[in-house]
């Protein structure tokens, strides 16, 4: 898929993009970006992940629960099939039901059933803005009640993410602690003031 690099079809007012399978996650979101639009899939290591694998796996990330998984986004598709055929299946129309729905049969399928090599994706208008919110809660019973009440109180949150005590404590063993970086930064320091020539 290296060669498929191209965005084939780019339309701000209609809110589409056409990229090729090639086309990195954090291509296809900078441009919709770029023009006022949003593509929500963000499923991990977005400057890797292109565009024909997440469909071919149905991706998600942390704002599929607000906005679907990667499938959710896909118009259409053109993709190659076992005998060699090049099959351009499902379209722009908002109301494309007529005959089998081969494209949500591709979507998800892995390669399986043919290589996907190009995509027609829904944009959306970009939110006007974003409010990041850190709750911080003493028991896990408070934080799962926490997480009822926002879905109770109709608001539909982008991103939400639950971590609780021990998976914190888990989680920091990867990072040094204040004192590390701070024994670390001396260390640099006083290395940097020994390589220095000294002045004249």
């Amino acid at each position: 898929m290296e060669r498929l690099r191209r965005v084939r079809e780019l339309e701000p007012a209609l809110w589409r993009i056409l990229p090729e399978a090639g086309v990195s996650t954090r291509d296809v979101q900078r441009l919709a970006r770029e023009n006022g639009l949003l593509f929500a899939p963000d499923p991990g290591a977005s400057e890797q992940s292109q565009i024909g694998g997440n469909v071919a796996t149905n991706a998600g990330g942390p704002h599929a629960l607000k906005y679907g998984v990667t499938g959710a986004w896909v118009a259409g598709l053109e993709a190659v099939l076992a005998p060699g055929e090049l099959v351009d299946v499902g379209g722009w129309g908002g109301k494309d039901v007529a005959g089998y729905d081969i494209k949500s049969l591709l979507v998800g399928s892995e390669g399986t059933l043919g290589l996907i090599t190009a995509v027609r994706l829904r944009l959306l208008p970009a939110p006007e803005r974003a409010i990041p919110l850190v709750v911080f809660l003493r028991t896990r019973a408070d934080g799962c009640a926490a997480i009822a009440d926002v879905f109770a109180s109709g608001q539909q949150p982008s991103v939400l993410d639950f971590l609780d005590g021990e998976a914190l404590a888990i989680c920091s063993a990867g990072y040094p602690s204040a004192e590390e970086r701070t024994s670390d930064a001396r260390g640099q320091a006083r290395a940097a003031c020994r390589t220095r020539p000294a002045s004249r």
